[in-house]
């Protein structure tokens, strides 16, 4: 067992292997080290802890040791209109993603294409188009949903409707297409160099339905499991499941393989190495905060505008709203742990969300807040998301220069 020590922030930690398949349920410890006499009370654990993983504990961080911190957001490039030229008119954007060399993918979900642009935001090439030949997107349903990735010099998209992935050379050659027999993965966490990704899956076999992080072939083949986390039994009204208002499991991986996980209802986070070993679990002393008669309101307000006759008498609320509502790793590998938001109707979203940030082995390297922004994908020294444009309604991609106020 290592000794107790203090970290660059100040706060406590110790870490500590634990002997048995599940850490008891309540656990108090008492660490002195660092001027922290008072014992750190944690939650159960909600995720699946293996024998002998490294525990990393950490006291939470309070308002005043956030105040005066901050991470920035530095608008550094928008993708919009320009004149009459089609190129860059988007309807619908369902992801953004940036290679290596700063190239930037838009996934133009309305027009069943892609669009490739330079570092500068200005137009290479169109990849895919609606239809179903090689390369091209196919409707569902009236909608087209696609997973895209890239894995080392490749463009890689799941076609849903197709059971298919259509992959592209950097060039924009189209490389060729593999049938995978309905794959249903869901978000895709990134692309590895070595041309496979790593997805959130969901399997639905078991007694209750878990959400399953694998890593897939470019050919769709599962090759390794990471982690299995529960779906949450779901928050329903009247019969009409909401947004689970107390927190839903969270995913992200970094550009090495390595997969981060949590719950989300508690401050609790597990690292596992890219040949599917756990490396750490992370757990916070966080409170959580109520589940407020103000969320009730602003819920059934809504609930009720929308549906009159819903009949809300059955409803069941949480005690309690979730500690994480984000995981995401930046181009450096650092592990970014943003602070749950209730998600609307709940409670309106805010400018600002609280955020610590943790080196890849674990060490807590920053406490604070930054701008509540959702990314879409990190490269280097930048981030990349969409918005709504501040002069009209339309979505646009936007890169901003992510300023880390601590060492790398």
């Amino acid at each position: 067992m290592s000794h107790p020590r203090a970290t660059r922030t100040g706060r406590c930690m110790r870490c500590r292997c634990i002997r048995s398949r599940w850490v008891a349920p309540f656990v108090v410890l008492a660490i002195t080290a660092g001027g922290c006499a008072e014992p750190l009370v944690f939650g159960d654990w909600t995720i699946p802890v293996p024998e002998s993983t490294r525990i990393v504990e950490y006291r939470d961080a309070t308002d005043a040791d956030r105040a005066g911190n901050r991470i920035e957001l530095v608008e550094d490039l928008v993708i919009g209109p320009r004149a009459d030229d089609d190129n860059y008119r988007f309807y619908v954007i369902g992801d953004v993603l940036a290679d290596a060399a700063g190239r930037i993918y838009l996934f133009d979900s309305g027009n069943a294409r892609v669009q490739v642009f330079d570092a500068g935001g200005d137009y290479l090439h169109t990849l895919g188009g609606e239809g179903s030949g090689p390369g091209e997107f196919r409707s569902q349903g009236g909608w087209i949903t696609v997973l895209t990735t890239i894995a080392g010099d490749r463009f890689m998209a799941y076609d849903m409707a197709q059971s298919r992935i259509s992959v592209w050379a950097a060039d924009g050659s189209h490389v060729g297409d593999h049938l995978v027999g309905g794959l249903g993965v869901g978000p895709v966490l990134t692309g590895l160099e070595d041309g496979t990704f790593i997805a959130v899956g969901r399997d639905r076999t078991a007694e209750a339905p878990h959400n399953v992080v694998a890593a897939y072939s470019s050919g769709g083949v599962s090759l390794r499991e990471y982690v299995r986390l529960p779906e949450p039994e779901g928050f329903t009204i009247g019969g009409r499941r909401l947004l689970n208002p107390s927190g839903d499991p969270r995913f992200a991986a970094a550009a090495d393989g390595t997969v981060y996980a949590t719950a989300g209802d508690e401050y609790q986070v597990l690292a596992v190495a890219p040949d599917g070993q756990p490396r750490w679990a992370l757990r916070v002393a966080h409170e959580r905060a109520p589940f407020t008669d103000e969320h009730r309101r602003r819920a059934l307000d809504r609930l009720t505008e929308n549906s009159p006759d819903l009949d809300t008498a059955d409803a069941r609320w949480p005690a309690r709203l979730g500690a994480i509502g984000q995981l995401a790793v930046d181009g450096h590998g650092h592990l970014y742990v943003f602070g749950f938001v209730p998600p609307e109707p709940f409670a309106a979203a805010p400018d600002e969300v609280a955020v610590d940030v943790y080196a890849p082995n674990g060490e807590r390297l920053f406490t604070g807040t930054m701008p509540n922004v959702r990314w879409r994908d990190a490269a280097g020294d930048f981030v990349y998301a969409v918005r709504e444009g501040p002069t009209t309604a339309e979505r646009e991609p936007v890169r901003y220069r992510l300023v880390e106020p601590f060492g790398r």
